[in-house]
């Protein structure tokens, strides 16, 4: 439930080194199992700019897995897939 907690805080710091970033979720959906599971999917945009440089723009789809774990929700598993 961890295992990837370096290189997600690694790219999140990364973002520091940019002039602008920004992301934003929408229609999120969640489907809960059994009250200790869920899955979330939504739709994302995130823009970001180099210093000194143009802004860029992706899009797309992104599912969380999480479960309920001593009563915490832990992501389990996530997927972003751009869309343009």
């Amino acid at each position: 439930l961890r295992q990837d907690a370096n290189a997600w805080k690694a790219f999140i710091e990364g973002t520091s080194a940019l002039a602008y970033v920004n992301y934003r979720g929408q229609d999120f959906e969640i489907q809960t199992y059994n009250g200790n599971s869920a899955v979330v999917t939504s739709y994302y945009t995130f823009s970001w700019m180099e210093k000194g440089g143009q802004m860029n723009y992706q899009s797309g789809r992104a599912t969380v897995v999480a479960v309920k774990q001593a009563g915490k929700w832990l992501i389990a598993h996530m997927h972003f897939s751009k869309m343009f």
